[in-house]
């Protein structure tokens, strides 16, 4: 519809305004209007919802350019208007937009320093998983201890090794230290961390909720869920909800559930593609 709305109002603008504009007919004060209206109302609005504020603001512009000139008694006017509150309005949407743009580039630069930070945390993760397995060796406390820590950075950029590096750590360090180890304790945790799958389910009453996946019934095609551990808050929006399914299972059909982190495979030993 937005995309619709958007093609009607220039076809407006193209066609139809330059020949109402020539028309001896419609009074010059209401042709001007009429052109305010298309750029402030529905040309700038239709750009914004399609994310594209440099057309918003600068329809908005336009919108206040012509208002102005009607404020300014340039032409005559056949009927009264209360002009100064049109520019007071457009103006104020405009000051709306410039702001949300400049909210958006802010966050986009966020974004992107965080990104660069998590680049250079990740490097120097690595690094020290390198320098540890070189100098302690691969299946010593500190070679262990940073390789768990470049596993759990490692999350964000990539799912797959990520899950890889935490798997091998965590039988690693179960063989050589034993279950009781502090080093097996913390490699269990990131294990557990890169591993946990968890989906959304529609509930009638309190919309979307998140659940724990156990495992999956291959016969029956259905999940094994729990409520996540966060289901003991009260504050929880699904608390009451959660409070009757605590310390008990619920089977989920999986077209009912959405996945909320998968992890990607490749799968190998398929024909080639023509």
């Amino acid at each position: 519809y937005i995309e619709e709305g958007r093609q009607l109002s220039n076809q407006i603008l193209k066609r139809l305004l330059p020949k109402i504009q020539k028309s001896t007919l419609v009074p010059q004060q209401r042709k001007l209007e009429l052109e305010a209206d298309l750029h402030g109302n529905d040309l700038s609005f239709f750009a914004e919802k399609n994310g594209d504020y440099e057309a918003a603001l600068a329809a908005g512009e336009r919108a206040r350019e012509v208002f102005e000139i009607l404020a300014s008694g340039a032409i005559p006017l056949i009927y009264e208007q209360d002009y100064e509150a049109k520019i007071a309005y457009v103006q104020e949407d405009i000051d709306r937009m410039k702001e949300e743009m400049g909210a958006n580039v802010k966050k986009v630069e966020e974004e992107e320093e965080e990104e660069e930070l998590q680049k250079v945390k990740l490097a120097k993760s690595r690094r020290l998983y390198e320098l540890a397995m070189r100098d302690s060796g691969e299946f010593s406390a500190t070679a262990f201890c940073k390789g768990v820590n470049y596993a759990e950075l490692l999350y964000k950029s990539s799912v797959v090794k990520s899950v890889r590096l935490a798997t091998k750590l965590f039988e690693d360090s179960n063989r050589i230290f034993g279950t009781d180890h502090w080093v097996t304790d913390r490699a269990e945790g990131v294990y557990e961390m890169t591993t946990h799958c968890c989906v959304s389910v529609l509930h009638p009453d309190f919309g979307m909720v998140e659940f724990d996946v156990l495992g999956w019934d291959k016969d029956e095609d259905c999940y094994a869920l729990k409520p996540p551990e966060s289901a003991d808050d009260e504050e929880h929006p699904s608390h009451d909800l959660y409070k009757e399914m605590i310390g008990k299972v619920v089977y989920t059909p999986r077209r009912h559930c959405i996945l909320s982190k998968v992890v990607p495979v490749i799968v190998f030993g398929l024909p080639p593609g023509p």
